[in-house]
């Protein structure tokens, strides 16, 4: 079938397919096709990418000339769905997110003198905690860090996250990098680029089993997705595919000030409205998010359920309106088990102080 009769959809992604072939082939330097100092491009993929591209375009041309449903062809490598996407922009950069973690953990580990499990593991204990990470209802639960706190709640989240890992996807974007990490990874960080990153995180966790119609329908949104409220839908679509995952967000990872249309208040409500919608659909996802923000927008964010207002240290229990009960020290939680089905989600966001 010639181009200019192919459907919208699948014109668009050959073409995208061919130019990211002939770029590959054009600076390939050897490449492994993984991450080159903890960020994927496109001309860092190598030869084996740009024959994978090959491949696929060869299958859709024979689908095409036997006259067979070109929507049903089974993508050959899953990693290709994550990696035409994510590269379908010219200028893309997509930060490894281990490699941020990585790099976060031992930031913290020079700056915190403080840097302890003991510390963390306060946070664990608190029964709110962990009836929220065993609970069989989908909800968001926003950490309150105040300015010196900051330190224990991220490491608090990046083992939170090790944890998860685990059992089920976790999609992550945590603040705390040096300086100089954060200008090589993450340099611009407004809403659509770290919306961005979550979608390509999400992408990695699609079921092997991609067909072509999917894979097109998803390569075209990402491209003509515009503003945050595009790639907003597009994560709540690209996560209908997981049946449970984990997201957590670090509000203070944005400038004080943005220009997009959305501040640290807004968040809270759209992550919920995500949760919601994904719980709502045909075939319920669990969907829980952990949020960290400044104490500042807590007044805003109020609106959409109360906060845990998190210590300085273990044994600093800081302005929090109430303490829940604390218990003898005892393993991390288990992850929960499979999400039961449920008619509505309980929305509410839980509140606690933690010491």
């Amino acid at each position: 079938m010639e181009a200019s009769r192919m459907p919208d959809q699948l014109r668009e992604l050959v073409s995208e397919l061919d130019r990211q072939a002939q770029e590959c082939t054009r600076h390939d330097t050897g490449a492994s096709g993984e991450a080159i100092e903890g960020l994927f491009t496109l001309q860092s993929q190598g030869a084996d990418y740009a024959r994978a591209l090959r491949k696929l375009q060869s299958s859709i041309a024979e689908c095409l000339a036997e006259n067979r449903d070109w929507c049903a062809i089974t993508i050959p490598d899953e990693s290709l769905l994550w990696k035409v996407c994510a590269f379908s922009r010219p200028s893309a950069r997509i930060a490894d997110p281990l490699f941020m973690r990585q790099k976060t953990t031992t930031f913290l580990k020079l700056v915190d003198r403080q840097n302890n499990n003991d510390d963390i593991q306060g946070i664990w204990e608190n029964k709110v905690i962990e009836n929220w990470v065993t609970s069989d209802t989908p909800s968001a639960l926003f950490l309150e860090i105040p300015f010196r706190g900051t330190g224990r709640v991220r490491r608090f989240a990046l083992d939170f996250i090790d944890h998860l890992h685990e059992h089920h996807p976790v999609l992550s974007m945590i603040g705390g990098l040096s300086q100089a990490d954060a200008d090589h990874l993450l340099p611009d960080p407004t809403p659509k680029t770290v919306l961005e990153h979550l979608i390509v995180q999400a992408l990695r966790h699609i079921n092997p089993e991609i067909r072509l119609g999917f894979f097109a329908e998803t390569v075209s949104s990402f491209r003509a997705s515009t503003t945050a409220g595009d790639l907003l839908g597009l994560l709540k679509a690209v996560c209908a595919n997981i049946s449970k995952l984990t997201i957590v967000f670090d509000l203070s990872i944005f400038p004080p000030r943005l220009n997009e249309g959305m501040d640290a208040a807004s968040w809270p409500t759209e992550f919920s409205r995500l949760i919601t919608g994904l719980w709502d659909c045909s075939y319920p996802v669990f969907c829980h998010v952990l949020l960290l923000g400044s104490v500042l927008p807590t007044a805003k964010i109020a609106s959409e359920g109360d906060v845990i207002s998190v210590g300085i240290s273990a044994m600093d229990f800081g302005t929090s309106r109430r303490r829940f009960p604390f218990h003898p020290p005892r393993p991390i939680p288990k992850a929960y088990e499979a999400p039961k089905p449920a008619r509505s989600l309980d929305s509410r966001i839980l509140k606690a102080t933690l010491s």
